[in-house]
């Protein structure tokens, strides 16, 4: 486990080690691959740095291509995070069937057909709100894990699972984005 005095002084050492690395296909810096360990996505396969878009920025990928945040581990989960993630989870075979229905598998913005990921054009967290808003329910306090590890509510909580699924049925839209332009669209596009 990596200690800090601070987030920011967590935040500023990764990027230091990050940016004197460099681009690379293959990471073998021990600190920086003991603090990305910590990653929820975290696969225990080879870790690489390269250049984001035209940009001068750097992003680290877990391979074969999962281009991950890694100032997301300086957040610790919370109730709401397994909350979300539940919901997210709830409905991931309607995301599934519309992706399954698509008849071009590419990126609506940059055209290009790898990393391909289904985006909610309303943002899946305004979805949440206006649920929570809508219904109210109270969040629960205990989940579950699936077969793939993700959150998931308990038996106990089945109406907030079915009232879900039914209103994201209702509200939602979908497109596909790549990866790089999906972690991006908040900094290189306009919200909706």
């Amino acid at each position: 486990m990596l200690h800090f005095k601070t987030k920011q002084e967590c935040s500023n050492r990764i990027r230091e080690l990050i940016y004197k690395i460099g681009i690379t296909n293959k990471v073998t810096d021990e600190l920086l691959l003991t603090y990305l360990t910590q990653h929820p996505r975290w696969n225990n396969t080879d870790v690489g740095i390269e250049q984001s878009g035209q940009s001068k920025y750097l992003r680290v990928y877990f391979a074969p291509y999962d281009v991950i945040s890694w100032e997301s581990i300086l957040k610790p989960p919370t109730l709401k995070s397994f909350y979300t993630k539940a919901l997210r989870n709830s409905i991931s075979d309607q995301v599934k069937l519309y992706r399954a229905s698509c008849t071009s598998i590419q990126c609506e913005w940059c055209k290009c057909t790898e990393n391909i990921e289904v985006d909610h054009i309303y943002e899946f967290k305004n979805i949440v709100v206006d649920f929570e808003k809508k219904y109210g329910f109270p969040i629960p306090t205990e989940y579950t894990k699936n077969s793939n590890y993700y959150s998931c509510f308990r038996d106990e909580e089945k109406e907030i699972e079915l009232t879900f699924q039914e209103f994201h049925q209702e509200v939602s839209t979908y497109r596909l984005l790549c990866r790089p332009c999906n972690i991006g669209r908040n900094k290189k596009f306009p919200k909706y």
